[in-house]
């Protein structure tokens, strides 16, 4: 029982985000969710993940991760598809087999995001041609004293840096680490074979929602994909063979 306060804090801090990012259209309000290229980030996906497998890893009975499930659901709220493909996400969560190679694949997946997050925000701060979130254009503009002094600013950076791309992945990761043979198994070709497929996975799901779903824009500032691969392009190809 020794992961159970990294579980409940993770689940509380998982309900506060899911709850922050979730689709509101009827306020008008454009949320993560509702867009393919704001919703298909690899950190979200981990995030909707992580809860469903650390209540298996506790050992809780299947009604408590469904219940979770609901909860997640009832949250968001979902009204789109990429908002509707997170509960897909946490039904595979629920079903997939947990062996230590990819308990440990899962685990390296959490320092990824982490080390490529915080990468990404320093070059995006010593640059003004990129930049994908408020927090590197607030460091590139206040620097980091001065983004911790600004009360809105020090918010933004807090949120969606420290707690999103840092404790998220510090409290799924101390629950994976309780897990017997997960650290053993860090290091072997295995553990780094279930990482790439996770990555794998992510990249063809959201090729996918773009190939399928307008404005067909990627995440990360990637663009929008050409004309001929969008999916009305495509049907209408199919049609004229």
């Amino acid at each position: 029982m020794t992961m159970f306060p990294s579980v409940v804090l993770l689940l509380a801090l998982t309900c506060y985000f899911i709850g922050h990012l979730r689709c509101k259209p009827q306020f008008g309000q454009k949320h993560l969710y509702e867009r393919v290229h704001g919703a298909f980030q690899l950190t979200l996906f981990s995030m909707h993940t992580a809860p469903v497998i650390s209540l298996r890893l506790l050992q809780s009975d299947l009604a408590v991760c469904i219940l979770w499930l609901a909860i997640s659901f009832r949250r968001r709220r979902p009204d789109t598809a990429p908002n509707m493909a997170f509960s897909a996400l946490e039904l595979v969560a629920l079903s997939t087999t947990l062996t230590p190679a990819r308990l440990a694949g899962l685990l390296l997946l959490q320092a990824v995001i982490v080390v490529g997050f915080w990468t990404g925000i320093l070059i995006a701060t010593c640059t003004d041609s990129f930049s994908f979130l408020p927090v590197d254009r607030h460091l590139r503009q206040l620097g980091l004293i001065g983004t911790l002094r600004n009360p809105s600013t020090r918010y933004e950076f807090l949120r969606a840096g420290l707690a999103g791309h840092l404790v998220l992945q510090l409290l799924f990761g101390m629950v994976l680490m309780q897990e017997p043979q997960v650290v053993d198994k860090l290091t072997t070709s295995a553990a780094m074979a279930e990482m790439v497929w996770c990555i794998v996975a992510y990249i063809f799901v959201t090729l996918a929602g773009a190939v399928a779903l307008p404005p067909h824009r990627l995440p990360y500032q990637l663009g929008v994909l050409p004309s001929w691969l969008q999916w009305g392009s495509l049907l209408m190809r199919a049609s004229r063979t």
